[in-house]
């Protein structure tokens, strides 16, 4: 088979521990500190935390226990993050070709003829310049990968993080990098398709050293498409752009080795699989209208409940106590468990919602402080109590 190797200059720029590059932002006495961001798991922490062994997914009670009093513990601000990434979204648009966002914090950037134009062709110049503009402008410090493909873009820019760039333009320095390089460094390529691969498949040469037809039978349509972007054909189009909706979002996790039927243990297990989940739910700015928890027994066997919600939502207070029923309902004692999965389904795009009397209010948030003035107002001008908070239906019959 002949391909067409792509001519095209691709970029894959991603922000280096993005949240808690944004509270340095606006805090800049966090810099150098351990700082975490999230609330009973950890969904970012600092390059300093991870020396310790502290990252995404890790329970806070466990960093705490490492790190003590000098960990910093910041809960997530996504509508702060988020103005931050439009800003970094909007100066990579002005300094290229086309934006492809891939998540709140990363992007492809299509990049052919730039740097010739730029730096004559120095692409260690370009790329030097280019994630100090970005330091300075937004403020938030990237890791930069080329390459002529996407795929191959995204794996490179991982390899000198943080603050650092890669570039594979060159067939031989990147068959050495691909040599040394695990198979599951490919983007999409999980533990379950590493299985699949067998077990002479180690590496990302590896991978590649696979037969076309061969990898189409075993792992399918989109594994063949990373095979050619690793190759250099470009066939890969991101769907994750920012107006990407995806159906649902499932996060499972499989501990065969270690099954059990402690309940706290599987719990937490939910717990790590939920704040995956939720954290991409936020990140494309979406809300759901139901959930859903699975577990799989040692036979294999699957039970699972789930909940419907009586409007869409992504009050992460409510999705976790939802959660924890169906948990609770799917839950057996003395069954040994070997997996467990979290569902979110009839995912949207998180819409404005207005001012109600049913809302939980935040102290904190400008629309439930406008409802609290509209209160008082009515209670002073017709007498106390005249109106007060409802009952919002999803609380009406607990206790």
């Amino acid at each position: 088979m002949i391909f067409k190797t792509s001519k095209e200059l691709y970029a894959h720029i991603d922000a280096n521990c993005f949240f808690v590059s944004c509270e340095r932002l606006r805090n800049p006495n966090l810099c150098g500190k351990f700082v975490v961001v999230g609330g009973d798991l950890i969904i970012a922490a600092s390059y300093e935390c991870r020396k310790f062994g502290i990252k995404v997914g890790t329970p806070i009670w466990e960093a705490e226990s490492i790190l003590g009093d000098r960990l910093i513990k910041i809960r997530p601000d996504l509508s702060y993050y988020t103005e931050i990434s439009q800003k970094f979204m909007q100066f990579l648009t002005e300094k290229s070709l086309a934006v492809e966002p891939f998540s709140i914090d990363e992007a492809f950037v299509h990049l052919t003829g730039i740097p010739e134009r730029t730096h004559g062709g120095d692409y260690e110049a370009f790329c030097q310049d280019l994630k100090l503009e970005i330091l300075q402008k937004i403020g938030i410090p990237v890791s930069i990968g080329l390459g002529n493909t996407r795929i191959k873009s995204k794996i490179f820019s991982d390899i000198n993080k943080p603050f650092g760039y890669w570039i594979g333009l060159d067939d031989d320095k990147e068959r050495n990098l691909f040599t040394k390089l695990s198979v599951r460094k490919i983007p999409f390529i999980g533990k379950a398709t590493e299985q699949h691969l067998g077990a002479s498949i180690h590496t990302i040469e590896d991978f590649r050293n696979m037969g076309f037809f061969e990898l189409d039978r075993l792992i399918g349509k989109n594994a063949t498409t990373l095979w050619l972007e690793l190759y250099g054909v470009d066939v890969w189009q991101s769907s994750h752009g920012r107006n990407s909706v995806p159906k649902s979002i499932t996060r499972s996790r499989s501990f065969n080795h270690a099954m059990t039927d402690n309940r706290h243990i599987l719990w937490q297990r939910f717990l790590e699989n939920f704040e995956k989940a939720y954290h991409e739910l936020m990140l494309i700015q979406c809300e759901l209208s139901g959930i859903g928890v699975v577990l799989r027994a040692k036979d294999l066997t699957r039970n699972g409940h789930s909940y419907e919600f009586w409007e869409n939502t992504n009050d992460r207070a409510l999705i976790l106590q939802k959660l924890k029923e169906c948990f609770d309902q799917t839950f057996q004692t003395g069954i040994l468990y070997r997996t467990t999965g979290v569902i979110f389904v009839g995912i949207s795009h998180a819409a404005p919602k207005q001012l109600s009397l049913f809302e939980i209010v935040q102290q904190n948030s400008d629309r439930s402080e406008q409802l609290e003035k509209a209160l008082e107002f009515l209670n002073l001008r017709y007498g106390k109590r005249t109106v007060q908070h409802g009952v919002h239906p999803e609380q009406r019959y607990q206790a």
